[in-house]
């Protein structure tokens, strides 16, 4: 399954700092695919596959908070499709090192 993330400057800044031996190995992967979103968005963080949506919160400070949404509904996923769209069309793909 292909795996596309969109996140902001931020979280992206906090990844690199942060980047332990695990994630950079899933970054290898022809199949991860990572986006970083120009402007500010109200969310952390959107992940679309066919079959699922997570999506990652942030608390009323702006700050990351561990909460998610997740769908896995097929009729819950129209409207995520379309949000992930929204998003997409700006974002920045992340080249692989």
């Amino acid at each position: 399954m292909d795996i596309h993330i969109i996140v902001t400057r931020n979280m992206y800044a906090s990844i690199q700092d942060h980047e332990h031996a695990d994630f950079k190995e899933v970054v290898k992967s022809d199949r991860f695919n990572l986006y970083i979103y120009p402007e500010k968005i109200d969310f952390m963080s959107l992940g679309l596959t066919d079959h699922y949506l997570i999506m990652r919160l942030l608390n009323k400070e702006e700050e990351y908070d561990n909460r998610y949404i997740l769908c896995c509904n097929s009729g819950a996923l129209q409207w995520p499709k379309e949000l992930y769209q929204y998003y997409f069309k700006d974002s920045v793909p992340v080249t692989k090192k």
